[in-house]
């Protein structure tokens, strides 16, 4: 071994150091419980999964975060934003925030196009590939929204 392998642990070791002398609770979050390191999978005497949230769970926070019908455009088909893309809630969360900055850049009601372009950027950042066929008539439009938005960023910033 020599010092490359031993400087990527400093992070490690300090978290398990103050994980040990710790006289209380400590709550432990992620979405990649797969890269948890051993070390800390043997000091935890708890662990709660939560798996992702199933197609009929996906609809319904969908439904839950976007505005009402009467707010919204008519063409919103929770369905079929839901069913084929596996996001956990704050990823639906932050594709409906960029749908409705989307929305009020367009001054318009929160639209299809634009919780396309939303779903498509948050699948984005994470890099999943998805096949968006289903989703063909706004496609075009969501990718000019996440231009769009990335434009006024740039532009803002």
């Amino acid at each position: 071994k020599d010092s490359h392998d031993r400087y990527p642990n400093i992070p490690v070791d300090h978290l398990l150091q103050k994980l040990e002398d710790l006289q209380g609770l400590a709550i432990l979050a992620s979405n990649l419980a797969a890269n948890i390191d051993p070390a800390f999978l043997r000091r935890i005497r708890t662990r709660a999964d939560f798996p992702a949230p199933g197609p009929e769970a996906r609809r319904r926070i969908w439904e839950k975060l976007l505005p009402g019908p009467k707010l919204r455009a008519g063409d919103i088909d929770i369905p079929r934003l839901a069913d084929p893309f596996e996001l956990v809630g704050g990823e639906i969360r932050n594709a409906v925030y960029t749908a409705h900055l989307l929305a009020a850049m367009d001054k318009t009601p929160i639209a299809m196009r634009h919780c396309v372009a939303g779903l498509s950027r948050e699948l984005g950042k994470t890099g999943r590939i998805s096949d968006l066929a289903q989703l063909a008539p706004w496609r075009d439009a969501a990718a000019a929204g996440v231009r769009a938005l990335r434009f006024h960023g740039a532009a803002a910033g």
